[in-house]
This record gives structure tokens, C-alpha cells and sequence, in this order.
């Protein structure tokens, strides 16, 4: 995997140089000049308004959500303690382990899909995030007049004044 990413890298940098050459040499005053840039698109993503509103509205669902399951522990919890406390029978014992293994059960899979769609939701969400990010990088490269912005994770190496993360964070915060 790593070497077929390597090739691959390898050869869009070759096609990247191959075109970049004839368009930089044209002059810094032809209009012809492509600008070339880069962004941190993790910070973008982490930056972006509706990121934050979205992982409030996540954290509120985990918090509501464990608010339930500590009602439902504590319920167990009383119930075991009931359980063994020595004045209950034997036949009541056996019932009310069966109530409490009930109940266990019952917590457990309700954590279970809660997680299932707490994940699928993420899912969803980031995708949707994503997908509006890129969109407005590339109206930001547009309007900017940019022949390419780049991740900078996929850089090996670049000029830091072609960095335009912190341009970019406001932009898509701006619009």
C-alpha cells in the first residue's frame, strides 16, 4: 500500500512539475499564472462553525443518552444490593437474579444501538461537512485565483507562504 502510494505520489508531483514549469515561466506579470497553495484541511474541518455546532449537538446526545444508562446502573445496583442483603429467600433470590441479568441485558443492548447510531450519525455528519468544506475551498480557490490548493499532509515539502489555512478558516466561517 505504502509504495503504491509512494508511485502514485511520485507521479502526480512528475505531472505537477511537467505542467507548473511552462505556466511559471510565463512571468510573474502574465495573467496566464497559475497561484498554487496549500491548507491544513484537518484545521479547516476542526475550525469550521458547523463542525463545532455539530459535535455540541453530538455531545449533547451522549450526555442525554448516559443520563438514561446511569438510571438504568442504578436501578441494577439497587436491585443487587437488595439481592444481598440476606433477608430474601432462596426462590426470591433466583427471581430477582433473573430481573437483574433482565436488566443488564437490556442496558447492554441499548448501549449497543446507541453506539450504532451515534456512528452511522458521525458518519453522515462528516461526510456532509466534508463535502461542504470542498466545496467552499473551491469557491475560495476561484474567487482567489488559485490553479491548485493542496492538504498539506500530502505535501513533502512547500514554501509556509503558501499556507492558507488561516485564509481559508475564515472564508469558509465568513460565507
Amino acid at each position: 500500500m505504502f509504495i503504491k502510494n509512494k508511485v502514485f505520489l511520485s507521479l502526480v508531483l512528475g505531472i505537477l512539475l511537467s505542467i507548473s514549469t511552462p505556466i511559471f515561466s510565463q512571468g510573474k506579470n502574465s495573467s496566464n499564472v497559475g497561484k498554487i497553495g496549500f491548507a491544513d484541511f484537518l484545521t479547516i474541518y476542526h475550525s469550521y462553525s458547523p463542525t463545532k455546532v455539530e459535535d455540541e449537538r453530538r455531545k449533547g446526545k451522549v450526555n442525554e443518552f448516559q443520563a438514561k444508562v446511569d438510571i438504568e446502573k442504578n436501578k441494577i445496583a439497587e436491585l443487587e444490593k437488595k439481592m444481598n442483603s440476606g433477608v430474601l429467600s432462596e426462590e426470591e433470590k433466583g427471581k430477582l437474579s433473573k430481573e437483574i441479568e433482565n436488566a443488564k441485558t437490556q442496558t447492554s443492548k441499548m448501549i449497543q444501538e446507541f453506539n450504532l447510531e451515534m456512528d452511522s450519525d458521525g458518519r453522515k455528519t462528516i461526510e456532509k461537512l466534508i463535502e461542504e468544506l470542498r466545496g467552499k475551498v473551491s469557491n475560495y480557490g476561484k474567487e482567489k485565483g488559485y490553479f491548485m490548493i493542496f492538504d498539506q499532509n500530502q505535501l513533502i515539502f512547500s514554501d509556509t507562504s503558501l499556507n492558507l489555512t488561516k485564509e481559508i478558516v475564515d472564508y469558509v466561517n465568513s460565507k
